[in-house]
């Protein structure tokens, strides 16, 4: 199922995005990188969800996975062990860092220009209204791999 054939013009991007990322958080597992590189984009969510103004200036081929194309294009691989939605928190995260950037804009606007200031405000902004909506979802997910026992500490259904 992982190695249906898909259109993807940024794969190798999007693998060496993934890779990096992970790797900064300390996740070094093959197995964990393959899986998190080997899923097409395809099967995380369409595009049809994605402003297009997104796609150009902020996040070029992004996807908004649901919960359940998340776990089931990682079913194969890896057994969810906690799932906690976030989203309600990320609305007032996202005001957090327009006040910043606003409050530091004095000493940001030499560097980053005005296109960069109504561009970042937009983005901040519009997202929050998308979370504040509840729109969007901010799903965190812990992952085990398959025949792995569950962590101790996880969270009981």
């Amino acid at each position: 199922m992982l190695t249906e054939p898909h259109d993807d013009p940024r794969a190798d991007e999007r693998r060496r995005m993934v890779e990096s990322q992970l790797a900064a958080r300390g996740v070094r597992d093959p197995a964990v990188l393959a899986a998190m590189t080997a899923v097409p984009r395809h099967r995380f969510g369409s595009r049809d969800r994605i402003d297009p103004w997104f796609d150009r200036h902020i996040f070029p081929n992004a996807a908004f996975p649901s919960l359940g194309r998340l776990t089931d294009a990682m079913e194969e691989l890896l057994v969810p062990e906690d799932v906690q939605n976030l989203g309600e928190h990320y609305d007032p995260t996202l005001m957090a860092w327009h006040r910043n950037v606003e409050a530091a804009w004095p000493r940001l606007e030499a560097r980053y220009g005005a296109r960069f200031r109504r561009m970042w405000t937009y983005y901040l902004l519009a997202s929050a209204a998308t979370f504040r909506s509840r729109f969007l979802q901010l799903f965190q997910i812990v992952f085990t791999r398959q025949g792995t026992p569950q962590p101790p500490g996880a969270r009981a259904g």
